[in-house]
């Protein structure tokens, strides 16, 4: 039993290295919150802007309007604005949901709702009710949240809440803004991944053996993670532009952004929660068997390894059943749209999540046995005396050094895999699908990054119907009338399935409208073209959406699907947009 002496001088050390390692995390906190906007500030005027109001009124939603806006209705609420330039002021807004697909009739007189304004060609301003005014709920419930921390793990509970807002301020502040900004995702993923590691660690556990191990554990997992997730989402041909309204993102420089390698970010970012659990946990193992029951060298290992076992198996059914969660309504639609299990599993959307899980889990296989080793030298605990030993180990054992030669370590070794694997990690710079580009720009010519508007030529066949623009799958294609600009449309994604006729396959093209004025949907206007005929469009297989026809109006979008039955997957297959019998343009697929 310890004096009382001892008692009191480690329970004030304790305190010291409590209150020190809080100013810490809170001074951290605030460099982050403090550091000027990263993020290089957009050109143009802004299209679509929201702010909070407050619903006075549920109007007829049945009357006609003489100007033929909002479907030939007049808007359908009467809503009062609580922010923005108009604050105070009533206007008029029709009633939508998240997308403008949900049913409206629940809204009630007196709901706070997201009031959006979306500026249409001429100059003038359509409002919507978007959504619900959620804000206070949210808040509610962070606030519950912070005093259940704070009153079960105390200082420590306080330490991980900073660490946890730290952690919130270096992905909004630091790393949206680089990947905006076009900085390479995977380095940037990496570096931000292992400094949220080490300040999230090292900010609730301090700088002690166990912590440096669990943090070393992490670094070396999380590097293992990049690169199977790299080469993995390359040999498997993952575009992450599936449903994803990322792909009209225009970076400063006009580019497109890379969106595989946002996709490997992702990857890296979901899993250092997992990967810190497990470390942390399993060096903490390592630190108590050692201490309380006198184990040493590979009995400790040994014994500190089957406490790991358990943890891997109960961890890997977690992230499965995580990732499961998250993408459970899709998992739904798949179901009951009667595709086969084995197609269900070759799509993008699945196969990225089962990646997502396999991959993390392999992580975590990884981060065991790591952290066990790492945990297991720290603590000196090997058979010999210090004097056998040396002062070099002895030396290597501090917790600072050990931090600093293991990350150099890890950093080296993942330099080189990256080296060796960098023939399957190249990625070709893609052109945005972004509504700034289209101003009409011929083929073959630049405009200049966020120059919208421009006058410009619209793509349009010769008289000798030679020369045909011709896009490819990725790039934003503008559609004109005679007072300009309509909107735009791209082809997003293909896919290849078996044709339902059982000979053959059918190509399935994913395509997306967007609006800058009133804008007609026709798929009947995209027409198959291979070298031996053409191949007429169909509804594509249950599971994936037709494209509709019908009339977008300013700021709306819609994306579809459609269908090409060719013999061969093989065979080349171009995609004519024609209007009234004429080719205005073509998508070569492949």
């Amino acid at each position: 039993m310890l004096p009382l002496g001892d008692v009191i001088r480690r329970s004030l050390v304790a305190s010291r290295s409590t209150v020190v390692l809080s100013v810490v995390s809170a001074a951290l906190l605030l460099v982050v919150l403090l550091l000027p906007d990263l993020a290089k500030p957009l050109s143009g005027p802004s299209v679509v802007t929201a702010y909070h109001g407050r619903i006075t009124a549920l109007l007829d939603p049945h009357r006609p309007d003489p100007g033929g806006q909002g479907g030939g209705f007049l808007p359908d609420a009467r809503v009062r604005l609580l922010e923005g330039p108009k604050t105070d002021h009533e206007i008029e807004a029709y009633l939508q949901g998240p997308g403008g697909q949900q049913d409206t009739n629940a809204y009630r007189v007196g709901e706070d709702v997201v009031v959006v304004f979306t500026r249409t060609a001429d100059g003038s301003e359509m409002a919507a009710v978007s959504d619900r005014w959620r804000l206070p709920q949210l808040a509610l419930l962070g606030i519950v949240f912070i005093v259940a921390v704070v009153l079960v793990g105390g200082w420590r509970g306080v330490r991980a809440l900073l660490a946890l807002a730290l952690t919130i301020a270096i992905i909004l502040r630091i790393l949206i803004p680089l990947l905006v900004n076009g900085v390479p995702p995977i380095p940037v993923a990496i570096v931000l991944a292992t400094a949220i590691t080490i300040l999230a660690i090292a900010l609730t556990e301090g700088l002690s053996p166990h912590s440096v191990a669990a943090i070393l554990g992490t670094a070396g997992a999380l590097a293992l993670t990049a690169l199977l997730a790299a080469v993995v989402t390359s040999v498997a041909g993952f575009t992450n532009t599936l449903g994803s309204d990322l792909v009209f993102l225009q970076l400063p420089d006009g580019s497109g952004l890379d969106l595989r390698g946002l996709l490997l970010a992702a990857f890296m970012i979901g899993a250092i929660g997992v990967l810190d659990d497990v470390t942390v946990t399993q060096a903490a193992a390592v630190e108590q068997l050692g201490r309380q029951a006198g184990l040493t060298g590979r009995q400790l290992y040994a014994s500190a390894f089957a406490v790991g076992r358990s943890h891997i198996a109960a961890t890997v059914n977690t992230l499965f059943l995580a990732y499961a969660g998250a993408s459970l309504p899709l998992l739904v639609l798949f179901a009951v749209g009667g595709q086969p299990t084995m197609m269900l599993l070759n799509g993008e959307a699945v196969s990225i999540e089962i990646v997502r899980t396999l991959v993390g889990s392999l992580g975590i296989v990884a981060a065991v046995p790591l952290t066990t080793v790492i945990a297991v030298w720290l603590t000196g605990r090997t058979p010999g005396t210090a004097e056998a030993q040396g002062r070099a180990a002895t030396l290597l054992r501090r917790p600072p050094v050990t931090l600093l030669a293991g990350l150099l370590i890890v950093a080296g070794v993942t330099l080189v895999a990256t080296l060796a694997t960098s023939p399957l990690l190249g990625s070709v710079p893609r052109r945005a699908l972004t509504p700034d580009q289209f101003g009409g720009t011929p083929p073959g010519e630049s405009a200049s990054p966020g120059a919208s508007g421009s006058e410009s030529a619209t793509p349009e066949p010769s008289s000798s119907g030679e020369d045909i623009p011709i896009f490819v799958v990725g790039e934003a294609i503008p559609l004109f009338d005679a007072n300009g600009t309509l909107g735009h449309v791209a082809v997003v994604s293909t896919d290849v399935q078996p044709a339902a006729s059982g000979t053959g396959v059918a190509v399935l093209v994913e395509i997306r409208y967007a609006a800058d004025r009133n804008l007609m949907v026709d798929p009947t206007a995209w027409v198959g073209v291979r070298l031996e005929g053409e191949v007429p469009a169909h509804s594509p297989p249950s599971g994936k959406t037709a494209l509709a026809a019908g009339e977008l109006k300013a700021g709306q979008s819609r994306t579809g699907w459609l269908a090409f039955d060719t013999p061969d997957a093989a065979d080349t297959l171009l995609l004519d947009y024609r209007l009234f019998g004429t080719t205005l343009f073509s998508v070569q697929l492949y």
